[in-house]
């Protein structure tokens, strides 16, 4: 399963609730800079629950992570 999470709003800190009572996700991130859409490794990502990830950064991003799942 591979979900799409767009984070519209700049932040340093993306919550990211996918809902599939999983762990160890495989996560890209992508995010705006200079006009385009780049990947990035974030700070640290972290599994708060089995729904729910935070992407961290050091400064404020938007953007987008896809999140890949083997169920």
């Amino acid at each position: 399963m591979v979900i799409s999470h767009n984070q519209s709003t700049p932040s340093n800190r993306w919550i990211i609730n996918h809902n599939q009572n999983a762990e160890g996700a495989l996560i890209d991130v992508f995010v705006y800079y200079d006009g385009a859409l780049r990947k990035v490794l974030p700070l640290k990502i972290v599994e708060v629950t089995r729904n729910t990830i935070e992407v961290h950064f050091t400064e404020s991003h938007y953007g987008t992570a896809t999140l890949a799942f083997v169920l």
